[in-house]
Parts: structure tokens; sequence; C-alpha cells
């Protein structure tokens, strides 16, 4: 009888590159490899801008969740990487979200979880059951026109679970 082996390697990298201080957004890079040569890369890179592949503003903060807690990201109003208030996004195009010292046990879910004003994005609808959970890193992308954000669709939830203080790490790229 033959034996068949399964062997994967999974990565993900993220690269944020400013120019200058002045500029939001130079460009962002992102890499997923799966396995080896039979499976080949996917690589997604974004200039600036806000046309299809292209970004020019992005959210970046590391989270703090209680047991049991969860924290509202306003896709409409928050501080970008530059520290400017009022920020916004009329789409979305990369969403990252990292469990810092992930042990299996830490998780998160993402995503519109019946919040009010809450942003579809990928989950195709807004009710409790919509979400993501996360027991590692979750990373969704759409390079093209992105996901719609608007005034009454723009809250993306982070919600903890479990029992203990969760920690992670957040990164929404789009367009302003």
């Amino acid at each position: 009888m033959a034996t068949n082996t399964l062997s994967a390697t999974f990565g993900l990298t993220t690269e944020i590159n400013l120019d200058n201080i002045e500029e939001i957004l130079n460009a962002i890079s992102t890499t997923v490899s799966v396995g080896d040569e039979n499976w080949g890369a996917v690589s997604v890179s974004f200039d600036d801008g806000s046309s299809n592949q292209q970004a020019n503003e992005c959210y970046a903060e590391q989270i703090s969740l209680a047991a049991t807690t969860g924290q509202n990201i306003d896709l409409k109003n928050f501080v970008n990487i530059l520290g400017q208030a009022a920020s916004l996004f009329t789409a979305v195009k990369q969403v990252v979200v990292s469990i810092v010292s992930a042990d299996g046990s830490k998780k998160v879910r993402v995503g519109p979880l019946n919040e009010a004003d809450a942003a579809q994005l990928w989950f195709g609808g807004v009710a409790a059951t919509d979400y993501a959970e996360v027991f590692d890193t979750l990373a969704q992308v759409n390079s093209w026109g992105g996901w719609a954000v608007g005034a009454s669709t723009k809250i993306l939830r982070i919600y903890n679970p479990t029992g203990v203080l969760v920690v992670a790490n957040v990164l929404v790229l789009g367009v302003k």
C-alpha cells in the first residue's frame, strides 16, 4: 500500500513602509506562503492611492480585552498610525488580527457580532453569528474594490469570549 505524506509550511508577513512622516502610506505588502513549489505563494501589494491594489489609510493598534469583553473599532472615526485623529475609511482592503502569545486557549471573535452600525465586510451579514473566531492570526484581503464602509456600516467588533485577558494586534488597511 502506498503512503501519502502531507507537509505544509504557513507564514504571513505584513510590512508597512513610510517614506517620511508626512506620507500616510507608501506601500504595504502581504505575502502568504503555503507549502512548497507545488503550491506557490500568494502575494498582495498595495501602492499609495485609492484605486485597485492601492491603499492610503492605515489603522494599527494593540488592544487588550479582559475576559468576556469587546472593543468596537469605528472605521469612520479613528486615530491612524501617524496619530492623526478623525481618520476614516470609505473601503477596507485588508484586515489582520493576531493574538499576542497565542496558546490555543486564547481567542477573539472578529466581525459584526450584531453591533449597531456594524460593517458587513466579508461576513455576508451583520447578525450575532456573523464573525470569525481567531486563535492565532486572521488575514482577509480584498485588494480590488475593498469592502464598503458607510455612516451606518462602520463598526468592526473584536470580542474576547474567554475567561482570560487576551491581547491582540489589529491592522486595517483601506481607502479614505
